[in-house]
Order: structure tokens, then C-alpha cells, then sequence
């Protein structure tokens, strides 16, 4: 069952490379909201 098994094996690099694909896409979007949040703060302090 080597086909089985290298299968497996592309699956879990596949994976992998989406939820870096991911996570390359929400980190700067998680800045951004982050951002407009502590504006918002410091808006609603002043």
C-alpha cells in the first residue's frame, strides 16, 4: 500500500500549505483590526 501512503502524505503537505496560505492572509488582517480597534479606543477615550 505505498500509493496509500505517499496519497496521505500529499494530503498533509496540501494541507499544510493552505493553512499557511491562511494564515498569511488573516495575519495582516488581524493588524488591521487590531489597529482600527485601538483607534476606535482611543477615540472613544478622549
Amino acid at each position: 500500500m505505498p500509493s496509500l501512503e505517499c496519497y496521505r502524505g500529499l494530503e498533509r503537505s496540501h494541507l499544510t500549505s493552505i493553512h499557511e496560505d491562511v494564515m498569511a492572509w488573516t495575519k495582516p488582517q488581524f493588524k488591521v483590526v487590531s489597529l482600527c480597534m485601538e483607534i476606535t479606543t482611543y477615540a472613544h477615550s478622549r
